[in-house]
């Protein structure tokens, strides 16, 4: 019964942009409330060389996030900040940090996500979103 309930909220997303090279995923975020909610994410990376064959082909991240501001009545501003595995030849685990800005086109399932991954060093996040669902 709580499974169910927990699967009816969750809201599921595409993320295209760069993240240590050109990156591709999924992302799927559940609320905890209105100002509060968290997600789970993967996503396939080409790497600092631009291809499939690096040693860091796949990232997994984990992250809470919190509504920072609210813009207009549409948009908003959310603070990201979790857990980053990469895997591959060499993997790591790190922190991840970004700002999200939901709804940031008129159309309400676009959103822009801006941060960085820090590992040994640290990996620039630019990335445009696609909700499947709006978001509350």
């Amino acid at each position: 019964m709580v499974m169910g309930s927990c699967a009816c909220a969750t809201h599921n997303s595409v993320l295209v942009g760069f993240r240590d090279g050109l990156a591709m995923g999924l992302m799927v975020e559940e609320h905890f409330s209105d100002n509060f909610m968290y997600r789970l994410g993967w996503e396939a990376t080409t790497g600092e060389d631009l291809s499939f064959t690096n040693n860091n082909p796949m990232l997994f991240i984990g992250a809470l996030k919190w509504r920072l501001k609210n813009i207009s009545d549409t948009r908003e501003i959310w603070l990201s900040a979790g857990a980053v595995g990469y895997t591959g030849d060499s993997p790591a685990v790190g922190g991840t940090v970004s700002l999200v800005f939901e709804k940031l086109l008129p159309d309400e399932h676009v959103y822009l996500e801006l941060g960085a991954d820090i590992l040994s060093q640290s990996h620039a996040i630019v990335q445009m979103g696609y909700r499947f669902t709006p978001s509350l």
